[in-house]
């Protein structure tokens, strides 16, 4: 599975990193190209096209796809 760190970093299931996730909420690639972000209303919103995506839930750990179906929740990690 993919996980984020609390440096915001993506991993992969082989702990590569894939991307980033700054503390403005915006999803880089590896590369640094910006991908995505969260905008003011919670909607995740694709860089390139500007095209909604998503949504993060109203707790901040929940993201849900442009259809509403819950894609992923974020929990803390153990130790």
């Amino acid at each position: 599975p993919m996980t984020i760190n609390a440096q915001g970093q993506i991993k992969d299931a082989n702990n590569k990193t894939i991307g980033m996730v700054s503390k403005d909420q915006i999803i880089s690639n590896a590369k640094g190209q910006k991908l995505a972000f969260v905008d003011g209303q919670g909607n995740l919103v694709d860089a390139k096209t500007g095209k909604k995506m998503g949504r993060m839930g109203k707790d901040g750990r929940t993201y849900y796809n442009a259809d509403g179906q819950l894609l992923f929740t974020v929990n803390d990690a153990d130790g």
